[in-house]
């Protein structure tokens, strides 16, 4: 057995341990001490070419045991039914024909929708998100409880196959997030903390608007509190196909991670080195005689899958096989990991939506 394998084996079981505080201090939603008789909520949906989403959501929303003053659906110069499903619903629509310069799709979306609200307290909630019944009052709850910008990770619900390449970015975003990060599918907020700190006008030009909303929130000396969906809220990312989740998660990565706290994108780095080095020492086993070093590497690359499998039913719906083949979920990531960054360091312009964004 060489020095080389025997490091690489032992930091790997080192580096294990990294993965059990990626999520540390992150509560599931519905942990938090639900409140009654609370004020009513305006819930902004910001939507673009959502005619399929949006009934699973708005259906869900007439559900909530919450008292929701109004549904503004931002219509984000759709070329499909948007807007005529949400009025169907009842909700009020609100228009939007094109975006200035300088400014990202949801962002504009978002300032347009809060600046129509009338409720002393707003939820931001994407067109994609299925909420139980006790979601928004949950989230309410947190709100008067924690103050400042509150925001839930919905369970991700996957359906095909292809769905399965989301599980590290998944495991990814929490764990960039933390506990004082910003979920951008699902966040509450004063409407007067918000226009106070300058909202989505302040960070405009921001495609990662739930990371920077929540800087925006800390560097003006608000509380930012982030929690699991759990069983309450859920979604369903990039049903139409691998082509959207290739452009979805290429949009996001590379710059949410620049967004995120130092200390969790070291904790990533060091968990992934481990999970490389786990996956060497597997290879290498192959062709060692040493009983000892099989041994070894077998389990702790068994250690590495169920620490994967827990993780990943925490943040969405995947396969055990997923799991079995981490090794492979990861390069995944990686690649799409370097294909953003190229993307935004480099071109400057990602795609999505039919839109081409322009950074600065």
């Amino acid at each position: 057995m060489n020095t080389v394998g025997i490091i690489s084996l032992l930091s790997a079981a080192v580096y294990w341990l990294a993965g059990w505080f990626l999520f540390f201090g992150v509560r599931r939603l519905d942990t938090v001490q639900l409140q009654t008789g609370r004020r009513p909520c305006s819930v902004i949906i910001p939507a673009r070419n959502e005619e399929k989403t949006l009934p699973v959501l708005l259906e869900s929303l007439q559900k909530q045991r919450a008292k929701i003053e109004e549904i503004i659906v931002v219509n984000d110069a759709s070329d499909d039914r948007t807007a005529e499903v949400a009025a169907r619903y009842g909700c009020r629509v609100v228009d939007l024909t094109g975006k200035p310069d300088g400014w990202s799709g949801k962002a504009w979306a978002c300032w347009n929708g809060a600046k129509k609200a009338t409720s002393a307290t707003i939820v931001f909630l994407d067109a994609d998100v299925v909420c139980g019944e006790n979601a928004i009052q949950l989230l309410l709850s947190a709100h008067d409880q924690q103050g400042g910008l509150v925001s839930a990770q919905p369970k991700h619900r996957t359906e095909k196959l292809y769905e399965q390449i989301s599980a590290f970015f998944n495991i990814v975003s929490v764990a960039a997030a933390g506990k004082r990060g910003g979920f951008g599918p699902c966040m509450a907020c004063s409407r007067h903390d918000y226009f106070k700190v300058g909202g989505h006008e302040a960070i405009r030009e921001n495609i990662v608007d739930d990371f920077a909303l929540a800087r925006l929130f800390i560097e003006n000396g608000k509380k930012v509190t982030s929690f699991l969906g759990g069983a309450q809220l859920s979604f369903r990312m990039y049903p139409g196909g691998i082509r959207d989740l290739i452009e979805g998660w290429t949009k996001n990565m590379a710059s949410g991670l620049s967004l995120s706290n130092p200390a969790s994108v070291i904790l990533i780095f060091v968990w992934f080195t481990g999970i490389i080095n786990a996956v060497l020492s597997l290879i290498r086993s192959a062709g060692n005689s040493q009983v000892v070093f099989i041994a070894g590497s077998v389990i702790v690359f068994a250690l590495y899958a169920a620490q994967v499998a827990l993780l990943l039913s925490r943040v969405g719906r995947f396969y055990f096989i997923t799991s079995l083949f981490f090794p492979l979920f990861l390069l995944f990531f990686l690649v799409f990991f370097f294909v953003s960054a190229l993307l935004t360091a480099v071109f400057k312009k990602v795609r999505w939506k039919g839109r081409v964004i322009y950074l600065r």
